[in-house]
């Protein structure tokens, strides 16, 4: 992809990534980046107790990865989950380059993409969204969603509950398709919801009130 080059990127990518058919715009790219650094004041101020070391992030569809290099574009050492399946969205809908991409090449992909991050600080979890959701054992400081777009409210309701006070539930393609922006505006109505980059949005779980 022709605007996709190291030099124009906020963060370090493999010489040799191949992003599969996809990329994402460049202020995308930074707003995550900015939200990793978020994420790891939340996890450094408020002292949670974890059974891993650093803050823990999970992302919701990584593909090749490139969002997931971004995250952790400031070394902030997180822990990032990232649950996808891999075979991609029905009919190559973000992308027509990507359809016809085979699920065991698509995994294997991101997984030479991570390089010496993986099983290290990445942790790919093969399977769907809610099945993961209905199991996770812990709160996470930052959820990122960016799968499928016409079930985007089913992920949101599924994954806010994991993510601790004061994380960040964030995702993609806001504006561009209807599930994402309709599931997202109602999310609006129950939290505060900002956009930043191009297609991200954001929320900030509120902090319950001392109980004296």
């Amino acid at each position: 992809m022709e605007n996709l080059r190291a030099d124009n990127l906020p963060f370090r990518i493999p010489e040799q990534f191949d992003p599969l058919g996809s990329t994402e715009p460049a202020a995308d790219l930074v707003a995550l980046r900015d939200l990793g650094r978020e994420a790891f004041q939340v996890w450094r101020e408020d002292h949670y107790s974890l059974p891993l070391t650093g803050p823990e992030f999970i992302e919701i569809g990584s593909w090749a990865g490139l969002s997931t290099l971004a995250l952790d574009g400031n070394g902030v050492g997180a822990n990032i989950f990232c649950i996808d399946h891999w075979q991609g969205s029905p009919a190559g809908q973000w992308s027509p380059e990507a359809a016809g991409i085979t699920p065991r090449r698509a995994f294997s992909t991101f997984c030479r993409n991570m390089g010496d991050l993986l099983y290290r600080r990445v942790f790919p979890c093969v399977g769907h969204s809610l099945t993961y959701a209905a199991i996770w054992p812990r709160k996470a400081q930052l959820v990122y969603i960016d799968a499928d777009h016409e079930r985007c409210g089913e992920d949101i309701d599924a994954w806010l509950p994991h993510v601790c006070e004061g994380g960040i539930l964030a995702g993609h393609d806001y504006g561009i398709f209807k599930g994402v922006t309709e599931a997202v505006d109602r999310l609006n109505l129950e939290i505060p919801v900002k956009w930043i980059g191009k297609t991200i949005w954001c929320a900030y779980k509120p902090i319950s009130s001392a109980v004296s």
